[in-house]
């Protein structure tokens, strides 16, 4: 029995544990929702399935607040930091690598974020150029590039999961409302 006073029989509880992909994993009757109590999965997970279900949990948090968190710029590191204002410098906790809080690449001393991205690099020019050519928009809600290829212009970001019209980038909760607003502000789903 859940704190909620719903029963669920254990495998069917084991299963919604073991495959959760949104958090927190809550009841799934109705409209109920009620939050699984930590204590409930300590006693039904392993110590490591439970470390794998918090890492998930973690994980999804980070990509949830795209704005909040970023992870470390450095090939091969996985750590991640919170964000910061113009002119602070982070340094990696993992790789030690300092990092621009505010644009998110190594740090810059003695410019601002506007002079490193005018004096960037040769590739970072043209990858730019490249994003133009290819109509590569980012991600409204993550910033994540994205490229449409083919087919209507509902999109989804792979990162942040954000439902999104790709005529005017407008952000959506549900993918089924995209289609209402392309057919309302777009004439049509764009194919």
């Amino acid at each position: 029995m859940l704190t909620c006073t719903h029963q669920l029989c254990g495998p069917c509880l084991d299963l919604l544990i073991t495959s959760a992909s949104t958090f927190p994993i809550a009841c799934i009757y109705d409209a109920c929702q009620e939050p699984l109590a930590l204590a409930l999965l300590q006693t039904r997970l392993t110590p490591p399935a439970l470390d794998a279900l918090l890492d998930r949990a973690g994980a999804a948090h980070i990509s949830q607040r795209p704005g909040e968190y970023k992870f470390c710029p450095t090939p091969g590191c996985a750590h991640v930091y919170r964000t910061a204002p113009e002119g602070a410098v982070l340094r990696c906790g993992g790789c030690l690598a300092d990092t621009c809080g505010a644009c998110h690449v190594p740090a810059h001393p003695g410019f601002t974020c506007a002079e490193r991205r005018a004096e960037a690099d040769p590739a970072e020019r043209a990858y730019r150029q490249w994003k133009r050519d290819n109509a590569v928009k980012p991600c409204p809600r993550c910033g994540v590039d994205i490229q449409k290829s083919a087919g209507c212009n509902h999109m989804t970001c792979a990162a942040c999961k954000t439902h999104m019209c790709w005529a005017c980038m407008k952000m959506f909760e549900v993918g089924h409302d995209v289609y209402e607003h392309m057919r309302i502000a777009h004439g049509g789903i764009g194919v």
